[in-house]
């Protein structure tokens, strides 16, 4: 069984949300590469392993967006936080559009169908997540 969440931040957390993170087999967190999402996601990093009920807590990693050749940006986000890079993409400026009227991240391009760079790391993900 899957279940996608969208979380507010640790402080907002409810007993519902932090029991639904303290079963997961798997959690993904979306974070930039910018100092202040570093330090967001360096709180989420540190409320999850508070929460984990059993003696091996859910496989954290992370999902980077990221900016062309900030690798390195993505590199160290990951050693800070200690979670590892399980997808990177570049910010795409009509995806927020996209999805506002119902195309989500699958855009038309040149007449034909094409997957954003976030749809195609979301795919990798559930595919990984599914053997």
């Amino acid at each position: 069984e899957t279940v996608v969440l969208d979380v507010p931040r640790p402080a907002a957390w409810t007993p519902a949300i932090k029991a639904l993170l303290a079963d997961a087999n798997i959690i993904y967190l979306l974070v930039q590469t910018s100092l202040p999402a570093a330090a967001g996601a360096l709180a989420v990093a540190a409320a999850v392993s508070e929460l984990s009920t059993r003696r091996r807590g859910p496989r954290c990693e992370l999902v980077v967006q990221g900016a062309k050749g900030s690798n390195t940006h993505k590199t160290e986000i990951a050693e800070l936080v200690g979670w590892p890079v399980a997808g990177f993409y570049r910010p795409e400026r009509d995806l927020s559009t996209r999805i506002e009227v119902g195309a989500g991240p699958i855009g038309l391009s040149s007449g034909r169908y094409r997957r954003s760079k976030l749809a195609k790391v979301g795919l990798e993900l559930a595919q990984r997540m599914a053997v």
